[in-house]
């Protein structure tokens, strides 16, 4: 029985120790979500450097014209106004999810109506506004 379970331990000792780790790490996230106050865990609490993402392309494009100025990556218009929103698409590997990456787009230059940037899945951006487009975009993918 003893030289079993000493074998049975030896061939599966990684698996026992991320088993082990699993299990502590659950506790821990146990322990702090039942003894941690409401509200007590906000941006001050959250390491910038520890929680983020990065930007994973970009480009900057007249939006009136449909010329990309600048990017990363050989992105391309798709789709410009008046015919609908401003439509970008990176060639590469993005992922495929909405909820993976976010988008931001800014005016540039003159000040203009806000505009709500949308990430589509698989490196494509709708850029949308209220009012006129402004002739500059400059546009982020953060993942």
């Amino acid at each position: 029985m003893i030289p079993n379970t000493i074998d049975y331990l030896r061939r599966n000792a990684i698996a026992l120790a991320a088993l082990g780790c699993a299990l502590l790490a659950l506790a821990g996230g146990t322990y702090a979500a039942v003894s941690l106050p409401r509200g007590s865990v906000g941006p001050q609490q959250l390491n910038h450097k520890l929680i983020g993402g990065y930007v994973r392309a970009w480009a900057s494009v007249n939006a009136n014209l449909g010329v990309m100025l600048g990017s990363s990556g050989g992105a391309r218009v798709l789709s410009r106004p008046p015919a609908g929103p401003l439509r970008i698409a990176w060639p590469g590997k993005f992922p495929r999810s909405q909820r993976a990456c976010t988008a931001v787009a800014t005016a540039s230059g003159e000040p203009a109506a806000p505009l709500i940037a949308f990430y589509e899945g698989r490196g494509r951006v709708m850029i949308a506004t209220d009012g006129a487009f402004p002739s500059g975009i400059n546009v982020a993918v953060l993942c």
